[in-house]
Formats: C-alpha cells, sequence, structure tokens
C-alpha cells in the first residue's frame, strides 16, 4: 500500500493524543493506539480537519473529511480532473462522479442512489443531494485510487448512510481489557492492510495471543507497527513466488 509520508511524524502524533484527550470521553488506551496508529499511519492530522473522532455515549467512530480524498488523489500526480453531480430521473435521486486519471485512457464512472443511502434524517433530509453526491465522490476516489486511498477511513456521510459500514471504523466501549485490545488490533491490522488469514500470520510471527494480553498492548504500543506489517508483507509475499517457481 503506497502511503504518502509526512514530514514530522511525531508531531502529528502529539496532535492526535491532544485531540483525544480534548474529546472528553473514556477511551482505552488500546482505542487510543488504534486513532493513533491511523492518524500515524496516513498523515492525518485532527486539528487540519482531516481526521475526527466522533464520541456518541461510550463509543466513538473515526472518520475523514472527504477532501482528504481529493489531496491525496492530486499529491500522487496521476490525477488529470474530475466533476460531480446529481441526476433526478423519474424521482430517482443518485449522485454521480467522473474521474479523469492521466495513466488511464477512459475517464472512471460511478454512481450511488439515493434511496440506498439515505439516513432518512439531519441533512439528509435537509441538503440530500449535497450528501449523495459526497457519498458518490468519496466511493470513486477510493475505487479510482486505490493505493493512495486503500485503509482511509470512511467519511461521514458513508456511515450515517448504511448501518453496515459503521462496523468497518466503529470502535464499541471494552466489555473487558483483553477482547477490546483484541479487537483494536485487529482493526489497526487491517486498516494497515492485512487480510483475516494474514493477521493470523502476522500474530503468530510476534507471539502475539489472547492468552497473553501484555503481547496485544505491546504490539498495539509499537510506533514502528506500520513498518513491521510491511516487512511481513514483502516477506510472505517473496515466500508465495518462491513457492510458485518450485511448482513450475
Amino acid at each position: 500500500m503506497e502511503v504518502i509520508k509526512v514530514e514530522n511524524k511525531s508531531e502529528i502524533m502529539q496532535e492526535a493524543m491532544k485531540y483525544l484527550n480534548g474529546l472528553g470521553c473514556n477511551l482505552s488506551e488500546a482505542h487510543k493506539h488504534q486513532f493513533l496508529n491511523i492518524c500515524s499511519s496516513f498523515g492525518l492530522n485532527p486539528f487540519l480537519r482531516e481526521i475526527y473522532a466522533i464520541p456518541y455515549n461510550n463509543n466513538f467512530n473515526i472518520i475523514v473529511g472527504y477532501e482528504v480524498y481529493l489531496k491525496r488523489a492530486e499529491s500522487s500526480g496521476r490525477l488529470a480532473g474530475w466533476k460531480a453531480w446529481c441526476e433526478n430521473k423519474g424521482g430517482e435521486l443518485k449522485g454521480c462522479v467522473e474521474i479523469l486519471r492521466k495513466d488511464w485512457t477512459c475517464p472512471f464512472y460511478h454512481e450511488v442512489s439515493f434511496k440506498e443511502y439515505t439516513s432518512g434524517k439531519n441533512l439528509w433530509l435537509t441538503k440530500p443531494e449535497t450528501m449523495i453526491k459526497k457519498v458518490a465522490i468519496a466511493q470513486g476516489f477510493r475505487m479510482c485510487f486505490p493505493c493512495e486511498l486503500g485503509g482511509i477511513p470512511y467519511t461521514r456521510e458513508e456511515l450515517e448512510a448504511q448501518d453496515s459500514t459503521k462496523e468497518i471504523k466503529q470502535i464499541k466501549a471494552p466489555q473487558n481489557d483483553t477482547s477490546s485490545n483484541a479487537k483494536a488490533l485487529m482493526d489497526t491490522l487491517k486498516s494497515l492492510g492485512l487480510e483475516v488469514l494474514e493477521i493470523k500470520r502476522f500474530c503468530e510471527k510476534h507471539k502475539i495471543t489472547s492468552v497473553n494480553p501484555e503481547s496485544i498492548e505491546a504490539i498495539l504500543g509499537r510506533e514502528d507497527l506500520k513498518t513491521l506489517v510491511e516487512d511481513f508483507k514483502s516477506e510472505h509475499s517473496t515466500k508465495e513466488v518462491a513457492v510458485v517457481e518450485e511448482s513450475i
């Protein structure tokens, strides 16, 4: 996964911690580490309105503004232009986006139906076209720039629109330290690009088990977690190539 680097990652971590401390909600250390790891991995600063933790009761969602997608696509050097609009044919409202990449011969087009995403409340009632257009933009740019945007949290509009998407970045209130830390580790490793089977192998390699809660806390607290994951993916990619070559 290609992640745009930032000049001062430690400064972003400090700003992210200040932001969390200012939320006034009771978060476990594992949850804080998850938020900090995402900020660090993708160079997102909450005080620049790039990433948010939206608390509700004892839970909170991690979201980004759709402008983050636009900035990352622009920074890739491959964005040639884009436009977004709404269409309403026969009472069926939909949001549309067209994106041009310099290295693609054809434009990328994506559309989403309002009736499939509306929450039926708040801005979805007062500004339906704005909301469905934002969903189309977010989804379109993720699909058009998967390397630059893979693993970055979803936008608020998408989380409000579908209950199923809340599972992707929602952090539930812990019932006990071990289970909440394990959930936080699973979410963090997924955000860094590992599939479920890869996560199992990663934990085996680093001797991380639920019967040893200290091992989970230790790996979550490592500032080089992203590097460990990248080294793991590189190592296993090399092994797979070797197995294929041997079978030929």
